[in-house]
């Protein structure tokens, strides 16, 4: 008996569907994966209270990069699929299928392994308020109850969806494997050093933006007591002699969430191409656009320490 191998022609339905099936089984049974998982629960579990205010609040928003790092590179593998030499064929290669409809078909694939990611943000925000929430803010300007808004928590969601359309972007047009490999190391610093990347105007552009914002109100020696009671604040140490406050900037965070849904559209047009290919590319560079623009005009403002005291 002649051993066959099951392809998207032998078991019926639509041909991109069924291909998306094979995809999305062998996504979440990747162990790249699993191991982007574990990675993503330890940085949770061992962030503990923090060192200085807000600390565990971002440190906990740039948790979720090991898990893009895997689906990213879970995507390259799905997007070289059909033209990278390893000991395997192509998946499906005698499905009636021409090279555009069979990138979609692998695109909509990455659906699975991002489902898991997503599983596991819920999970990890449902820790943070079942823990009563983060310390943010130095006294007199303090809270200990501090949670993530909507437009933060889509932020890891939305970022899992980047990295797989760019993962099957790049794997489709790179033939050889090491521009991928740099490629993948460089999107994993964005995560390890994400605290680098949040100063204007990098903070607009990168994948990962930690809330809270600081901005400055004065010098060491301004008396906080005068300052409004409702603003958290960071006081002076060895690293900035000055005070500021600290803002939670939802407006910002959403426009910042309208930019990574830019990125993921450029991705999918290019994995795609073709017409449909062009209308998503067309349509993610304006979403960049405006979500970069948009970040800029509501960023938070210098504080005119006159006008708050007077």
């Amino acid at each position: 008996m002649i051993a066959t191998i099951p392809t998207v022609a032998s078991r019926g339905g639509h041909p991109t569907v069924a291909l998306a099936m094979l995809e999305a089984r062998r996504g979440v049974r990747s162990v790249w994966l699993w191991v982007g998982v574990a990675a993503a629960t330890w940085l949770v579990v061992s962030a503990g209270d923090g060192a200085w205010q807000a600390d565990t609040y971002q440190r906990l928003q740039s948790a979720s990069m090991p898990i893009a790092l895997a689906i990213l590179v879970i995507g390259l593998n799905v997007g070289g699929r059909d033209h990278h030499n390893d000991d395997r064929p192509p998946l499906a290669e005698d499905a009636a299928l021409d090279a555009d409809p069979r990138a979609a078909g692998r695109l909509l694939g990455m659906a699975a392994p991002c489902a898991v990611g997503a599983l596991w943000a819920v999970a990890m925000f449902v820790f943070v308020r079942a823990g009563g929430g983060m310390w943010v803010g130095d006294a007199p300007g303090r809270t200990d109850a501090a949670v993530y808004s909507v437009a933060e928590m889509l932020q890891p969601l939305l970022l899992f969806a980047v990295a797989a359309t760019a993962g099957v972007a790049l794997g489709r047009a790179c033939r050889h494997r090491v521009p991928l490999v740099v490629g993948a190391l460089g999107f994993s610093l964005f995560g390890m050093v994400s605290w680098a990347f949040q100063s204007a105007p990098m903070r607009y552009v990168t994948p990962i933006q930690t809330q809270p914002i600081e901005v400055y109100i004065g010098p060491a020696g301004l008396d906080p007591l005068t300052l409004p009671a409702g603003w958290l604040l960071s006081s002076p140490d060895q690293y900035e002699a000055y005070w500021a406050r600290v803002i939670v900037h939802v407006p910002m965070a959403a426009w910042h969430d309208v930019y990574l849904i830019g990125l993921a559209l450029l991705g999918a047009g290019l994995a795609v191409r073709r017409r449909r290919g062009r209308w998503l590319v067309a349509a993610g560079a304006l979403a960049v656009l405006v979500g970069i623009v948009a970040q800029v005009l509501v960023a938070p403002q210098a504080i005119d320490l006159a006008q708050v005291v007077g």
